[in-house]
């Protein structure tokens, strides 16, 4: 599926017990993993449109977890690159650039929002983020998803998996993040 991919640096803030750490890398895999899926059905509308234009894509909504992994390719799979322990230190992942992105932006924007009081700063960002989700809701209406179905998929693989992460960022685990291209695979 990818053609790009990226590197994610996210901000260690603190030490934590193996548990929580271990609880932090699976909430991160599952969010990077969902991210993936619905890109892989953004990405691959046209096939999927093309092989039955009279009805619906022959998927489960939501796809059930047992069935995510096996639509991401081995090399797209989320990697643990680098781990700098110090203060402050970071954790460093490679993975395909959309989902990379999406991580990005949630965990980023979720610690500036932390930060930021200037509430119609605020407003104007998630007026944004609404725009793109729109048109990624029409480019799935467009392949002849049904709203229900685009409904539970933007829930089950793009809300309740970022907000996974929410207890790391609110318990100082993790702060901010950043990303980059990368020509890792």
């Amino acid at each position: 599926m990818a053609e790009q991919y990226g590197r994610l640096r996210i901000e260690a803030r603190r030490g934590a017990k193996v548990k929580e750490i271990a609880e932090f890398l699976t909430a991160l895999e599952e969010a990077y993993n969902n991210l993936y899926v619905i890109e892989f059905y953004i990405s691959n509308r046209e096939d999927l449109f093309r092989k039955r234009p009279y009805y619906p894509p022959p998927f489960e909504y939501p796809v059930p977890f047992e069935r995510i992994r096996g639509l991401i390719l081995p090399e797209d799979e989320l990697r643990l690159d680098s781990v700098v322990i110090e203060s402050p230190g970071w954790w460093e992942f490679l993975g395909v650039l959309n989902p990379i992105e999406s991580l990005r932006k949630y965990l980023n924007d979720r610690h500036e929002r932390n930060k930021d009081i200037d509430f119609r700063s605020e407003q104007e960002k998630e007026k944004g983020e609404l725009e793109i989700e729109r048109l990624k809701t029409q480019v799935l209406k467009e392949a002849g998803f049904s709203e229900e179905d685009i409904r539970r998929m933007i829930v089950e693989h793009g809300a309740n998996p970022l907000q996974s992460l929410d207890k790391f960022q609110d318990s100082k685990l993790i702060g901010g993040a950043s990303s980059e291209q990368s020509q890792d695979e």
